[in-house]
């Protein structure tokens, strides 16, 4: 099973007596943009990979590939200000490059890029102007009091330079010469950023994850959209939807075909990558093809909802005649939906079955058409 990045996720630092730590848990404090975020996750992969000394421009090709999936895949909302999502989606037409591309991949295209498009590398060298330095304000909070903008970059700059051999050490400094632009990371720093990664990069994405949910306040499963989805069991799911079609004819609610009993697709009615879970209410098997053109589109409500309803009201029917256990698992999903127990479920009505799933769909529809997914599909 793959790691959850949020299981660490602290509200503090690791101590250590040798760093001023108080200083790095500032950094995220009255964050206006994701920039600081995004930066200090692209040194983490920096250290990660063993590099103390990284280029400014793959540490800022590196925040694209980090923000690529949140997105182009799941929609989030960066903020009106924010230009490090806007530069992804510049990236992604200039370079035609598919919403599942690697990070790896996207990091490189950035790089090619920033080389070969002179708009691209204005706003991709714009997003180098303040961030690393203002990264590193809390360090000089007294050294910078009254100094604003450019002179501020300067300064920064300047104390950076100034301590970095002594004991309050900042955690890098800028480096400048032919061909190479970018920052040194501090040993002492190096070694506690290695020591401590996994929680430490758990801080990072738990503060990302406050910043983001005042920007995407009704988003389901913020905390699933970071990354690319990892591939995801459906195996109860299958086996729910088996037991039923062995028993009970079952019909596309979007073609109108009977599915098969074999080779049919598990779809998500509402994308997978908005909804972000594998409830059965929101599942349905449907055939290969109708679920390849679906793909992430939101379907037409007036069209389909109905006859989705409906076979989601017959499907439970059968399932609860067959059922030999007191409470079957696989229904668990309808009695969190439904807040009621079990008993209830199985004489709910279909009228209060469509009215509820009605007021369940409508709303996260309009919710993900906000977001940029395409509405009214139809087949």
């Amino acid at each position: 099973m793959t790691e959850n990045p949020f299981q660490l996720g602290l509200l503090e630092l690791p101590e250590s007596p040798d760093l001023g730590i108080r200083h790095l848990s500032a950094v995220f404090r009255h964050t206006t943009n994701s920039y600081k975020f995004y930066w200090f996750l692209a040194i983490l992969e920096a250290v990660k990979n063993g590099l103390n000394e990284v280029s400014l421009d793959l540490l800022t090709a590196e925040m694209l590939a980090q923000v690529w999936y949140p997105v182009h895949y799941f929609h989030l909302n960066f903020g009106k200000l924010d230009r490090l999502g806007q530069l992804a989606l510049q990236l992604k037409e200039k370079k035609y490059l598919p919403i599942q591309t690697k990070r790896e991949e996207v990091r490189d295209a950035a790089l090619s890029l920033m080389v070969l498009d002179k708009e691209f590398r204005r706003d991709f060298i714009n997003l180098q102007r303040y961030v690393p330095t203002r990264f590193l304000s809390p360090w000089f909070g007294v050294e910078l009091q009254g100094i604003q903008k450019d002179p501020r970059t300067q300064a920064i700059k300047e104390q950076a330079e100034n301590t970095f051999e002594s004991s309050a050490a900042p955690l890098y400094r800028f480096v400048e010469r032919p061909h190479f632009k970018g920052i040194e990371i501090h040993t002492d720093w190096m070694d506690y950023l290695s020591s401590n990664f996994r929680i430490i990069r758990g801080f990072t994405l738990w503060s990302l994850l406050n910043y983001l949910q005042q920007r995407n306040p009704h988003v389901p499963n913020l905390q699933e959209k970071f990354f690319p989805p990892e591939e995801r069991n459906l195996n109860q799911a299958k086996e729910y939807w088996g037991s039923i079609l062995k028993k009970e004819k079952l019909f596309c609610p979007f073609s109108g075909h009977p599915i098969p009993i074999k080779g049919y697709s598990i779809d998500h009615f509402l994308p997978w990558s908005f909804i972000g879970h594998d409830q059965i209410w929101n599942l349905f098997p449907i055939s290969k093809s109708v679920n390849s053109s679906k793909s992430d589109k939101l379907p037409r409500l007036s069209k389909y909802l109905e006859p989705f309803t409906v076979q989601q009201y017959q499907a439970m029917q059968v399932f609860l005649t067959q059922s030999d256990t007191k409470r079957p698992k696989a229904l668990d999903d309808y009695i969190n939906l439904f807040r009621c127990d079990y008993e209830t479920l199985k004489s709910l009505p279909l009228e209060r079955f469509v009215t509820h799933f009605r007021d369940t769909f409508v709303p996260l529809e309009q919710m993900a058409a906000n977001m940029g997914f395409i509405r009214n599909w139809e087949f």
